[in-house]
């Protein structure tokens, strides 16, 4: 066989090994349970995206709030993670949804509203711009403190202001925190890892320097939610947070896990006996998903691996999180197929 061809099978063979000898350093391993479907026919505009179920309840059911309104009543409401608007409108007429930036139009879509309840739903799908847009998990360029949302359908006009609005959650510190405007109440509502199907909430209000933060002793890494900020009861502005979780792979190379979403960080490997082995730094999307290799198959001989005591440290937005790699062993069973 030709030098080439044995150097390929070698790689295959390698590669092969190393996803049968797979691990996840972490005692939860499981995947983020799928979301339920929209509701039929609402699919947006942009990139293709589809919206979270979760967020479209809040829009649908209530303001932020948690004060109902009539299914009816127009509302404006925006996803700033993942660049969506949604919201009701009396008639089944076209909505157009734009953003500006004083006077300058960043974005503008003109969207079907589908049946829903006793009114109609809409919702845009934002498609993002400027250098991010290859960035974060198609995280595009973040919308900033005084840019202005716009729903308008005939006579019926919406406005939203968006103001200094932030949210982290830290679940070692068992804390959800932020920023908002001051004096201002701000929702929370959590959705755990370990029962994607519920929702836990929690008010929040800020102080006269706009900070939030409230304490939440069912906080565990990988559980996501939202805080949302009510401009009125019927509009209202959204993040996603995530409480990060780190998972490893055992003497191999990747890195997988959830940090605050659309954030670069870094990604530090510490041996046994503390020593600084490499740095990697990776992008989370808007899940705040990411996935790291600390380094590449070309000239791979040589570089560490991560091995059971190794740490694994990461710093993201203020935040710090670590896991220790855990000893793994596997073996067939044989006699029981």
């Amino acid at each position: 066989m030709l030098p080439s061809r044995l150097l390929w099978l070698g790689i295959l063979i390698g590669v092969l090994g190393a996803l049968i000898g797979i691990a996840l350093s972490s005692p939860q391993t499981d995947a983020l349970a799928p979301n339920p479907s929209p509701p039929a026919g609402v699919t947006g505009g942009g990139e293709g995206i589809p919206p979270d179920p979760r967020w479209l309840d809040l829009v649908r059911a209530r303001s932020a709030s948690g004060v109902r309104l009539q299914s009816a009543t127009p509302s404006l409401h925006v996803h700033l993670t993942d660049r969506t608007v949604a919201g009701r409108v009396p008639s089944p007429a076209p909505v157009t949804v734009r953003v500006s930036r004083g006077e300058t139009p960043l974005q503008t879509m003109t969207v079907q509203p589908v049946p829903d309840g006793d009114g109609y739903l809409y919702l845009a799908v934002l498609p993002p711009w400027g250098s991010g847009t290859w960035l974060y998990g198609y995280c595009g360029e973040p919308f900033l403190p005084g840019d202005v949302f716009w729903a308008v359908q005939g006579s019926t006009v919406l406005s939203l202001t968006l103001p200094p609005f932030s949210v982290l959650a830290d679940p070692d510190a068992d804390l959800i925190s932020g920023t908002a405007p001051p004096s201002d109440t701000v929702a929370l509502y959590l959705y755990p890892r370990a029962d994607p199907a519920g929702v836990l909430t929690q008010t929040a209000t800020a102080g006269p320097d706009g900070a939030y933060q409230a304490s939440w002793a069912d906080l565990r890494p990988g559980d996501t939610g939202y805080a949302a900020w009510n401009e009125a009861p019927n509009r209202a502005t959204y993040l996603r947070f995530v409480a990060p979780l780190l998972q490893v792979q055992v003497d191999g190379a990747e890195v997988v896990g959830l940090a605050p979403p659309c954030t670069g960080f870094y990604l530090d490997v510490a041996d046994t006996a503390g020593n600084h082995l490499i740095r990697s730094q990776p992008c989370s999307g808007r899940d705040g998903y990411f996935q790291t290799w600390l380094w590449w198959a070309e000239k791979e001989e040589g570089l560490p691996k991560l091995l059971p005591g190794y740490r694994v440290r990461a710093s993201a937005a203020g935040l710090v999180f670590s896991t220790t790699v855990l000893p793994v062993a596997a073996w067939t069973d044989r006699a029981g197929g």
